[in-house]
């Protein structure tokens, strides 16, 4: 089904090091294009959940940030402004192709709000013409979340309260990012409006 393409930025201390990796999820997207496009969950007023696969990651660490791209068809550079927004991670026993449609019920135990209020995000829409563009919307977290693959998968939960302002650079003024829609892969969604 429809996921979204993104990166998770993970810092992993050790005892005398740091260390950033960035995770792109899933690993296939990585460098191409998404085969798809979806506006969800930043452009209308609903509940979001993706699942991504505990095996798409090398190791533990905390998530500091959270990055998706502009779709390379269906976007172009924009702003927007979201009044009301609240971003929760936790690890979830519910597998990429296991979400339930009782979202509350794939929450984790560890359940984080990371984010909440009021978030702008842009593109300038870089990279190729055909695509894949860069990961530059890029949400910076409130609170980091430790995640450990050990445990189980990792829960996006996103409650857009109000929709999006929307502000393009260019017409017609769309704001897709880029996505998957492939049966059985590592990335899974569900919503509720």
């Amino acid at each position: 089904m429809h996921r979204l393409n993104c990166v998770l930025l993970l810092s992993a201390c050790a005892a005398a090091t740091h260390a950033t990796t960035i995770a792109v999820v899933p690993h296939s997207d990585a460098g191409v294009e998404g085969n798809s496009a979806n506006v969800w969950p930043f452009d209308i007023s609903l509940r979001y959940q993706q699942v991504y696969d505990a095996a798409q990651f090398g190791g533990s660490g905390s998530i500091t940030r959270i990055a998706f791209r502009p779709d390379a068809t269906f976007a172009g550079a924009f702003s927007e402004t979201i009044a009301s927004i609240q971003i929760d991670l936790s690890t979830t026993s519910a597998t990429p192709d296991g979400l339930s449609d009782n979202l509350a019920s794939t929450v984790g135990a560890d359940d984080e709000v990371v984010y909440t209020g009021s978030l702008t995000i842009s593109t300038s829409f870089t990279g190729p013409a055909g695509g894949p563009k860069a990961f530059d919307i890029i949400i910076n977290l409130a609170t980091p979340f430790f995640y450990n693959p050990g445990l189980g998968n990792l829960l996006l939960d996103v409650r857009n309260f109000s929709g999006a302002q929307l502000t393009c650079a260019t017409s017609p003024c769309i704001n897709a990012l880029d996505a998957e829609s492939t049966l059985g892969d590592s990335v899974r969604r569900g919503s509720r409006v």
